[in-house]
């Protein structure tokens, strides 16, 4: 029988509880061991000189400051544990039941490690209508994140979701009720709206979820060349233009996009009023007004204002302008 105090592990930090037993099939033991924010239970663990394997029927990890690191809420049902002290790498993978997190708010299938990191895990985690796939997550006590990640954010409808992202950058403030979703390269379209039918390069995405809204924005260094927007309509024959702000409503599934210099259109450059345009579902451009128009856009050579344009596809416009006529 083990003290009330317990017995501490391999010169660290953990801790057991419980009894032990040494025959014919090993370093034994049953009860509790305890390392960090980490409470493992179990009815058969096996101590080897360098770490500690069990399958266990519960894990407990309680939101605690240890050092600099805030671990997480979070607790699992039926495990499969390799514990490596000298590496500090307490390593869980759930067998059917997934880990709940943040009073169960978020679930997740895969592995977690714990460690005086903090928290990691990979696999796919669940939580407030939403699905991340990362096989490099990190959770704290009021948010988790992840790199290299897909994130959408689905509907009744498994194969059309509201909002995806692939291979992106993700916070999820707990808290407060926001994500921040962000491409992984510079550059790549990496954030898709499937009900719009638009895809984004646009550097940053904070996605509020009681407003149901996603703002996006890309910082002053960050050339306007890799922020851009593209619609994936097959009629639309990939509409492309730069922007530098936008912001998407969930709800109506209706995409402003501001900041924009210009949208080329077979040989024009079509200049929006306000430099501003919303795409509808489906892709679809309303009527643009005031617009101005650059035909000729290798020289620049015929000039129109006061534009009523209707964008048919990257390659057709029509409406109607005032011709500024250069004697």
């Amino acid at each position: 029988d083990v003290p009330k105090d317990g017995y501490q592990l391999y010169n660290g930090d953990g801790k057991i509880r419980g009894y032990l037993s040494m025959d014919t099939r090993g370093l034994r033991g049953a009860g509790a061991i305890q390392y960090l924010a980490a409470t493992v239970y179990s009815d058969d663990f096996i101590y080897y000189p360098d770490s500690v394997i069990t399958r266990g029927r519960s894990v407990k990890i309680a939101r605690e400051q240890f050092g600099a690191v805030l671990f997480p809420q979070a607790s699992l049902s039926d495990y499969e544990m390799k514990w490596y002290p000298k590496l500090d790498r307490m390593i869980f993978k759930n067998k059917k039941a997934p880990f709940a997190f943040y009073d169960s708010t978020a679930q997740m299938q895969g592995t977690v490690t714990v460690s005086k990191g903090g928290v990691s895990g990979a696999g796919r985690l669940l939580t407030r209508g939403t699905e991340l796939v990362s096989r490099d997550m990190r959770f704290t006590g009021d948010d988790f994140s992840a790199r290299h990640g897909r994130f959408k954010v689905k509907t009744t409808d498994p194969d059309k979701p509201l909002f995806t992202g692939n291979d992106v950058r993700l916070r999820f403030n707990i808290n407060e009720n926001y994500a921040d979703i962000s491409p992984e390269v510079e550059g790549v379209a990496a954030i898709d709206f499937p009900y719009a039918q638009v895809k984004t390069s646009i550097q940053k995405a904070r996605w509020d979820l009681d407003e149901q809204k996603i703002v996006m924005s890309k910082d002053a260094d960050v050339p306007i060349e890799n922020s851009y927007f593209y619609t994936t309509r097959k009629e639309l024959d990939s509409l492309y233009f730069n922007a530098d702000r936008a912001q998407y409503n969930l709800k109506t599934q209706e995409l402003k996009v501001s900041g924009i210099p210009f949208i080329t259109v077979a040989d024009a450059k079509i200049t929006p009023e306000n430099n501003e345009v919303l795409i509808l579902e489906n892709a679809r451009i309303g009527t643009l007004k005031n617009t101005t128009i650059v035909l000729d856009t290798l020289n620049g050579y015929h000039l129109l204002t006061e534009g009523v344009v209707d964008i048919i596809s990257r390659k057709q416009f029509n409406g109607y302008a005032t011709y500024q006529y250069v004697n």
